[in-house]
């Protein structure tokens, strides 16, 4: 819930500034987790699928370079079979579907949410207000728009940041000629 309502406070400046130019408040929230949904599709669409094939490519050269440095057969056979339980205890079949199902009801609750609380955010802020005393009201409210504004500044800025860095490190990989460098 408080993931929701970070998400909403900081998708909250855009949606005001759709309502402002005419758009009723149900088709800005629209437009604006449409375009949310679509770089989130995008990013499951294009970088996830290179990413999970690296990985897996990955741990199996991890698994090849300790092959090729453990010269002693009896370690190197009760590595991989150390290697193989880990796999058959970490990769069953219903740990990994419910991990599965966990996490996609996970992301949808928060979605769900986050949705209905931008929706009602007006109503919600009127509400609690109307628990203070009128003197305190545009003080209070002043502070909240405040709390908007810098909340959905942060956002942006950790959402730059982060591609930033994570572009940079990958450009740097591959400059080094690193493999798998998406996944790293």
């Amino acid at each position: 819930l408080l993931i929701s309502v970070v998400f909403s406070l900081s998708k909250e400046p855009y949606i005001n500034s759709l309502n402002k130019k005419g758009l009723p408040r149900w088709a800005a929230v629209g437009i604006v987790f449409s375009i949310f949904i679509g770089f989130f599709s995008m990013f499951l669409t294009f970088a996830l699928p290179v990413v999970a094939t690296q990985t897996t490519k990955l741990i199996e050269s991890i698994h090849t370079f300790l092959n090729s440095i453990i010269k002693s057969n009896e370690l190197r056979t009760s590595l991989n079979n150390s290697l193989s339980d880990l796999t058959i205890a970490s990769g069953g079949v219903f740990t990994i579907t419910l991990g599965l199902f966990n996490n996609i009801l996970s992301v949808l609750s928060v979605f769900v949410f986050t949705l209905y609380i931008s929706l009602d955010l007006p109503h919600t802020k009127k509400r609690l207000l109307g628990f203070l005393p009128e003197e305190k009201k545009k003080v209070v409210e002043e502070i909240i728009n405040s709390i908007e504004s810098s909340l959905g500044n942060w956002i942006k800025g950790q959402a730059i940041l982060m591609l930033a860095v994570g572009l940079a490190s990958y450009i740097g990989l591959l400059v080094l000629n690193v493999p798998y460098a998406l996944s790293l």
